[in-house]
């Protein structure tokens, strides 16, 4: 019976099932400098057992260029967040997206704010996904993993005049994110700073 039903195509699910259409993977894409940029936070050794410090660090995703060096403080927090961006945009422009996991910090009001007040679109990772901030993770990972990158890293101590957080900046080299249309095979090498307006 079945074999004369499959003939004349009458073997089929019988019940009312859902269609859904397949689900695209949202991407960002960057056609210049400054137009995306992707930002994320690691942790980093201190001296002793048990104590480490937090690196922000915001990058171009369309040159890989650290723009805003890594902003080294012994916490977590949106006020620190919102002092690293705005350093960031002051030097190298307001971008059109910024692109960050789901970690309290990121969506922290403050940096909301922020970015509503300045236009600009708050990107977030997928829920449950680890692999949406690939590039500030592949820069952490070459951070980390350089030969002259310190184990332990010791910063110094606060001193009670000053009145920032406790900040290093660490920049690899010194390089320009304009070039790579130019040479794309080759690191830049000098530094530029890119316009404030969007194209």
């Amino acid at each position: 019976m079945y074999r004369v039903l499959a003939e004349q195509d009458q073997v089929k699910e019988r019940r009312r099932l859902a269609r859904h259409p397949a689900r695209v993977c949202p991407e960002l894409v960057a056609t210049a400098p400054c137009q995306v940029y992707s930002w994320d936070i690691t942790k980093l050794a201190g001296p002793v057992k048990g104590l480490y410090y937090d690196a922000y660090v915001m990058i171009d995703i369309y040159s890989r260029y650290n723009v805003g060096g890594a902003y080294v403080h012994a916490h977590e927090s949106g006020p620190l967040t919102v002092q690293m961006m705005t350093d960031t945009f002051a030097i190298h422009g307001i971008p059109r997206v910024v692109h960050a996991v789901r970690g309290t910090s990121m969506t922290s009001k403050t940096v909301a704010t922020l970015l509503a007040d300045l236009e600009v679109t708050r990107s977030h990772s997928r829920p449950r996904v680890s692999n949406d901030n690939p590039y500030s993770e592949a820069w952490f990972t070459t951070l980390k993993y350089a030969p002259v990158f310190p184990r332990t890293l010791r910063l110094p101590r606060r001193r009670p005049s000053f009145p920032g957080p406790l900040r290093a900046v660490v920049q690899p080299r010194p390089s320009s994110h304009r070039a790579r249309a130019a040479q794309p095979s080759r690191r830049p090498l000098w530094t530029h700073r890119c316009q404030g307006q969007r194209p």
